[in-house]
This record gives structure tokens, C-alpha cells and sequence, in this order.
């Protein structure tokens, strides 16, 4: 996906409450999310505010972001995991036995 519509795609789903999954991320995440895994928000008129590159958008509640790679054990920054919930779905149960 390219940056613009990495953009368009976050913007309106931040806008519409929708959630939004980005597919196939490498070990670097988007310098766009940045503002949104910070939470950067800010309170205006009762209303909760993200700036999203040069736009401010209303954030709404109902808004999910999930982030899936292909990369079977990624070796993210530790800045990113405090950050984010890593999920590995790829654990089985004799693994998880061991």
C-alpha cells in the first residue's frame, strides 16, 4: 500500500469509526502511525482530536487499528512493542505444552 493511501485509508477509518487492518507490514512501521500509537490526542470542544500528518481529524471511539506481517518471528524496535499487543497466531499447543 502506498503512503497516500495508506493515509486515505486511516484518515477515513479514524473519521467513520471503522476498524482498519494494514496487511503484509515489514519490521518498520509508517512514520504516519506514529501520532495514532502514541495517542497523541487532544481535547477540543469536548471532542478528541488526532493530527494525522497535516490533517486534524475527530477521533472516534469505535475505531480499531490491526497490523498483520508474514514475518514469522519479527524483530520489531522496542519502541514499537510498547506500543503495540503482539499476537502470534502461529503457536500450537505442543508449544505451548513446552
Amino acid at each position: 500500500m502506498t503512503a497516500p493511501d495508506l493515509s486515505r485509508h486511516v484518515e477515513n477509518g479514524i473519521r467513520m469509526g471503522e476498524p482498519l487492518m494494514i496487511e503484509d507490514m515489514e519490521e518498520l512501521l509508517e512514520p504516519l502511525l506514529e501520532p495514532l500509537l502514541t495517542k497523541q490526542f487532544k481535547i477540543v470542544s469536548r471532542k478528541k482530536m488526532l493530527k494525522l500528518g497535516d490533517t486534524e481529524l475527530e477521533y472516534d471511539e469505535n475505531f480499531k487499528l490491526f497490523i498483520q506481517t508474514k514475518i514469522a518471528n519479527p524483530n520489531f524496535l522496542p519502541d514499537i512493542f510498547i506500543r503495540v499487543t503482539v499476537i502470534n497466531f502461529t503457536v500450537t499447543a505442543l508449544g505451548l505444552e513446552e
